[in-house]
């Protein structure tokens, strides 16, 4: 297996290594992952250092009422999915995955008070400028982290909305905003969808 140094371009793994050794890391400590590894490491890091624990994420909390009052939960995708779409990356992909995440976690602390405040005041506009800031430079990205994703979960999730029980759907922000989001595509769709 090839070493992270020999997989992305020589300026993504300087940044790297120059944003771990400002956290005080050893430069080389993600040399034995894949790109895509090396970034969901470095975002789970810099959540971990700002005192996010996932454990209480939005998903997490309503997974966890759901099973306490005997609420029946499907995936949109399940793990293996998900993690084949990081795996199946091709190269010049998984360098800019790995730039991104390097990016994002560089300016998450304000990236995250921007995006909260965003989020409460209803600014969906701001909440997709935001969260897709990382990947402007990057539609490959966006098309198969994001929009191609939205379109497979549509049929999904307009099955519940016509089925006989009610349905919550718990998606990623970045899912519910900008151009090919799940609400974009459901409105498409003849759907009526209200912001609450």
């Amino acid at each position: 297996r090839r070493s992270l140094p020999k997989l992305v371009a020589p300026a993504t793994y300087a940044r790297l290594t120059h944003y771990l050794e400002g956290v005080g890391l050893p430069p080389t400590i993600f040399d034995r992952l894949a790109p895509w590894q090396a970034g969901i490491a470095v975002f789970a890091l810099e959540l971990d250092r700002l005192g996010y624990d996932p454990e209480w994420g939005v998903d997490n909390y309503y997974f966890r009422r759901a099973r306490k009052y005997g609420k029946r939960t499907i995936g949109l995708e399940t793990v293996d999915e998900h993690l084949n779409l990081l795996k199946g990356m091709s190269l010049p992909d998984s360098d800019a995955y790995l730039q991104a995440m390097v990016e994002d976690a560089e300016t998450l602390r304000q990236t995250l008070r921007d995006l909260v405040r965003a989020w409460k005041g209803g600014e969906c506009e701001r909440v997709s400028a935001i969260i897709n800031a990382s990947m402007h430079a990057r539609p490959e990205l966006r098309e198969r982290l994001l929009t191609a994703r939205n379109r497979r979960w549509i049929p999904a999730i307009e099955a519940l909305q016509t089925g006989d029980v009610p349905a919550m759907v718990i998606v990623g922000a970045g899912h519910l905003v900008g151009p090919d989001s799940v609400i974009e595509l459901l409105e498409k769709d003849g759907r009526i969808v209200h912001q609450q």
